[in-house]
């Protein structure tokens, strides 16, 4: 695996390992990474590469075996997991596994690639990148889906300091390390803040966000911390007759109400592991293909031009 072999002025590298089979929405992924800017994507995969590739948009090929045996000699363990998935388990290790590549950049991170990138300015820009050393969508967790890190700062190695880090890496099941055992390191007043949610606020059927957001949020997270755990509603459940628009000429994504976000989620759009039910995804849900001149429509249906 060759990492230094591509040159870039990008200050923001967001890394991702991905093996199997790209999505069928993944052209339109790779056209939304390109509109963003000073940010390189870079992917380790054993995929076989889109015909349309960006300046930004960098791929190593690399076999899973290949990459899990990187990973293990980075750590010093032996990961060698069953399925691709436990690599999210490892996402608080890139600072590490990948030193080599992210002394290059101010800033790493990882994002997944079911999702289509608005303009992540909303999140990335000069003010945000100067007040924080780690930024992610999410108030109560870290999000899996994208998370930020400077890279000379302490949150780069802090993933040293989970409990237990080399078992829970070296187990064959994903437990979800990079989301909850890194952010109660990361943010440990998320403890206290879901057992009040818990036995108080839910309770009273008071919505999550009134507990996680607000106040609170402005107290644990902000430029003396360091840290910015904010809500952006990037992963919505979404309901018939909703509607999210990705305007390719613009590169900007609003949510059915109108509202800007940063990127849209696919997580409950897909089948997926998390949510039990009948609606989601089927077949052929893509109907858009390269150029993208007009407004693109998503739905719980598909995604359409």
């Amino acid at each position: 695996m060759d990492e230094l072999r591509f040159k870039s002025n990008n200050k923001i590298v967001l890394i991702t390992p991905y093996f199997g089979k790209f999505p069928q929405w993944f052209d339109l992924y790779l056209y939304s990474c390109s509109r963003q800017k000073n940010i390189d994507f870079v992917y380790f995969t054993d995929c076989e590469l889109p015909q349309k590739v960006y300046q930004n948009t960098i791929f190593i090929p690399t076999t899973f075996q290949e990459y899990c045996d990187k990973v293990s000699k980075s750590l010093e363990i032996d990961f060698h997991p069953n399925e691709s998935y436990k690599l999210c388990d490892v996402k608080p290790f890139y600072g590490i596994i990948h030193n080599d590549l992210i002394n290059r950049y101010d800033f790493w991170g990882f994002a997944d690639i079911d999702l289509i990138f608005g303009d992540l300015s909303i999140i990335i820009n000069e003010q945000k990148l100067t007040d924080y050393d780690f930024i992610t969508t999410h108030t109560n967790r870290v999000a899996g889906h994208l998370a930020l890190v400077r890279s000379k700062s302490s949150f780069t190695t802090s993933c040293l300091n989970i409990p237990d880090w080399k078992n829970k890496l070296q187990c064959q099941e994903h437990i979800s390390v990079d989301e909850d055992d890194w952010a109660l390191l990361l943010y440990p007043q998320l403890k206290w803040i879901s057992r009040f949610y818990r036995h108080i606020c839910r309770r009273l059927h008071i919505p999550m966000k009134y507990c996680y957001e607000g106040i609170v949020n402005k107290v644990f997270c902000n430029k003396y911390t360091r840290r910015s755990f904010y809500e952006y509603g990037t992963t919505p459940l979404p309901q018939n007759g909703q509607k999210w628009l990705f305007n390719p000429n613009e590169g900007t994504m609003t949510n059915p109400s109108g509202k800007e976000i940063p990127y849209l989620h696919f997580l409950f759009f897909k089948k997926n592991r998390y949510k039990k039910t009948d609606v989601y995804w089927k077949d052929d849900y893509v109907k858009v293909s390269a150029p993208y001149t007009s407004v693109i429509t998503i739905t719980n249906e598909g995604i359409n031009g």
